[in-house]
Formats: structure tokens, C-alpha cells, sequence
């Protein structure tokens, strides 16, 4: 097997507007009053180490978390914050804890590097020029404990070294690949360790970049704690964060998992169709089998005496590629596969090569060149067809 490197690394609104009455006069029938609108309830209230903080804007509920206003919280909470407007993060240390959130997005970075990663319910948000974030997890995160009072709509943080926080583990743990070390294929899968909302329907896997925290879906399925098989991507090698969401039947987020995994993909491909010393004596059909996300094969026959190639044509490295040997390949041959995977700009290069020697071509196809030279001489073929 020869191995060349080279290698290169995917809610709709609907407003329903109801027009009623007549042009002139009164209406046939009259218009029943609107119910009056419920009041809406007050803002949350924040306790931190017993103590009221006022908060502007005031804390928000969203899907049932608790947002504030980052800045306000993490001074009470003595922590050191930095805010970097062109990404959009905001990364706070408290002793030795350390959290980075960007908006929009679900992922958080406990350590540097984002060696150390989690999920978050809510995702933090910009309202009236000033960034929300989740109270309960990046509080936690930088070891205070959080308590929630639905009657009294106060939270409680607590930053004392024995305080206990109500916040429940995460309800969905990754439990393959066990392994951090990604080489080839793994297998994907998803433990439930927790109570889930009710309503999932769909477990999505994906490979995050850790410093953008995006990245693409890499497997998905309706059993959400069925086995899934993931083929690596030679283009996302190095640091990277496996992500598994629990979704619901609208995609909406229910619960998820990140741990991060390190990419090292080794270029096994094994053809198959032919074998060693194996004596060709019409079409055949060959294949690879790749230890990694391949975009295309490509066949060849080559004279090893001479290094000359002939090519055969290109195939999808998941299907088969149906060869006809001509008469221009009698002889000793071997057969060359070449997988291409992209680079990480998305480029082509060469992919990853195998030879296979094929014996026992010309045995084979000196009845086959006999019986083209016979017809020829007959005329009832020319000599481009004979060729063939």
C-alpha cells in the first residue's frame, strides 16, 4: 500500500391578521370584548450572598432560564470579565474557574483551548444593546451555587465554598466514543442520564471548531440512543468538540453533550473487486473501502515495468466501478485506487494510493485478442472496435 498525504479537509413566522366590520353604519352584530390581557409577571429578583442586587435592565425569563445583564452579575459575583465585540464573546474568570460564551450560540468553553466544554439551555442574546447570559449555568460555572424561588421569582446565588446549588446534571451524556483519540471510523452514541422534556425525536452529532463553535452535523437519527457509525473527515484534524443534541419534533433544543476529541486519521483504504495473482478474464467489479470521509476514487491499470498508467475513470468511494478490460491491458498489470479526501480549504489534492497487482492478464486475453484479430480479418468489426 502506498499512502500519499496530501489531503483536504452543511422559523417561519406566521402573523395572522383578522380584519372585521363593515363600510359605514353598525355592524349587523355586535363584537364581543377582548378578555383583558393578563398582567405581565414582575421581573426576576437576584439575592447574592444574601444580599438584593438591582439589575438594569432587570433579568428576563427565557425557556425558563433566568438571563441578566453579564457585566452587572459578574462584578457582584467578583469575577474578571472582558467583552470582544468582533466575536462576540464574552470570557469571565473567577480564581481558578474560567467560562467563554459567544452570542448566539449554545457552546461554552470552561478551560483555555476549550479543552473543557459544555452546552447551555439558552444561548446568550442581545437585548436593548446589552448582552443577556444565562444566570444559572455560567454562575455555576464559576463555582457559586444557584437556587431558584419560583413563589418569591427570586435566584439565589450563593458564592461560598460549601454552597449547594439545585441545578441538575446534564440529561443526555456522549457515550462513544469512549476514546478521545479519533483514527478512523468510530461509533457514535448517546446514554440518557437524566429526565428529558418531553417530545424528543431526533439525536444530532456534531464536530464543533472550537474557537468559532461551529462545525457540521457528522450523524443523525430518530433512535436517540441508537449506535451511529461517523467516517472522519481528514480535513478536521486536531482539536475538535463532539456535540450530541437531543432535539424535539420542531428541532428545538432539549438536552446535549460535548467532549472534546482530537483527530488523527490514518489513510487505511483496501481495494476490493481483485487480488493478488488473480487472473482477469472479463469485468470486473472494484471498490475501496476508506478509514475516512472520502470524496471520490480514482482506477487505474499500471504497467509496472514501465510505470505507465492508463486511467480508468473515477467512482464514488461508496459504490462500485464496473471494469472492462481492453485489449491495450493484457499483461502483467496491477490496479491503482486513489480516495481523495478535500483539504481544508475545500480544495482537491491527492489522495491517499493503493496498487493491487492483477496476474495473469495476458493468459487471459490472448483468446480474447485472437478470436478481435480473427473477427478483423472477417470484417465484421473495424479496427477501432478491435482495439477495444
Amino acid at each position: 500500500m502506498r499512502s500519499a498525504r496530501p489531503v483536504r479537509a452543511a422559523l417561519a413566522l406566521v402573523i395572522a391578521v383578522l380584519g372585521m366590520g363593515e363600510w359605514g353604519g353598525a355592524p349587523a352584530h355586535a363584537v364581543p370584548a377582548a378578555p383583558a390581557a393578563r398582567p405581565a409577571p414582575p421581573a426576576p429578583k437576584l439575592v447574592v450572598d444574601g444580599r438584593r442586587v438591582e439589575v438594569s435592565p432587570p433579568p428576563v425569563i427565557v425557556s425558563g432560564r433566568t438571563m441578566v445583564p453579564f457585566r452587572v452579575v459578574f462584578t457582584t459575583l467578583g469575577a474578571r470579565v472582558e467583552w470582544d465585540g468582533e466575536t462576540k464573546t464574552v470570557t469571565a474568570s473567577r480564581g481558578d474557574r474560567w467560562v467563554r460564551v459567544r452570542i448566539g450560540q449554545r457552546l461554552a468553553c470552561l478551560a483555555s483551548g476549550c479543552m473543557e466544554a459544555a452546552l447551555m439551555d439558552v444561548p446568550p442574546e442581545i437585548r436593548d444593546d446589552r448582552t443577556f447570559i444565562p444566570l444559572r449555568f455560567v454562575a455555576t460555572a464559576l463555582g457559586a451555587a444557584v437556587r431558584w424561588d419560583a413563589a418569591a421569582r427570586t435566584v439565589y446565588v450563593d458564592t461560598g465554598s460549601g454552597a449547594r446549588s439545585d441545578a441538575a446534571g446534564p440529561a443526555v451524556r456522549i457515550t462513544s466514543p469512549a476514546s478521545p483519540a479519533i483514527a478512523g471510523p468510530a461509533e457514535l452514541r448517546v446514554a440518557v442520564t437524566g429526565s428529558l422534556p418531553a417530545g424528543p425525536a431526533e439525536v444530532r452529532f456534531l464536530l464543533l471548531d472550537p474557537e468559532t463553535g461551529r462545525g457540521p452535523v457528522i450523524a443523525r437519527g430518530t433512535d436517540v440512543t441508537g449506535t451511529y457509525a461517523w467516517l472522519p473527515d481528514p480535513a478536521h484534524e486536531g482539536l475538535r468538540l463532539l456535540a450530541a443534541v437531543v432535539c424535539d419534533r420542531a428541532g428545538g433544543f432539549l438536552a446535549g453533550d460535548v467532549i472534546p476529541v482530537r483527530l488523527a486519521v490514518r489513510p487505511d483504504v483496501t481495494l476490493a473487486g481483485v487480488t493478488p495473482g488473480q487472473e482477469v478474464a472479463g469485468p470486473v467489479d472494484l471498490g475501496v473501502r476508506a478509514g475516512f470521509l472520502a470524496t471520490h476514487v480514482r482506477y487505474e491499470v499500471v504497467d509496472p515495468e514501465t510505470g505507465a498508467a492508463v486511467a480508468l475513470g473515477d467512482g464514488d468511494p461508496e459504490g462500485s466501478f464496473r471494469w472492462t478490460p481492453r485489449l491495450e491491458h493484457n499483461g502483467y498489470r496491477t490496479v491503482r485506487a486513489t480516495v481523495y479526501a478535500r483539504d481544508e480549504s475545500g480544495g482537491q489534492e491527492a489522495g491517499y494510493g493503493l496498487e493491487t497487482e492483477a496476474a495473469g492478464l495476458e493468459g487471459a486475453f490472448v483468446e480474447l485478442a485472437q478470436a478481435a484479430r480473427a473477427a478483423l480479418a472477417a470484417g465484421e468489426i473495424d479496427a477501432e472496435r478491435a482495439a477495444r
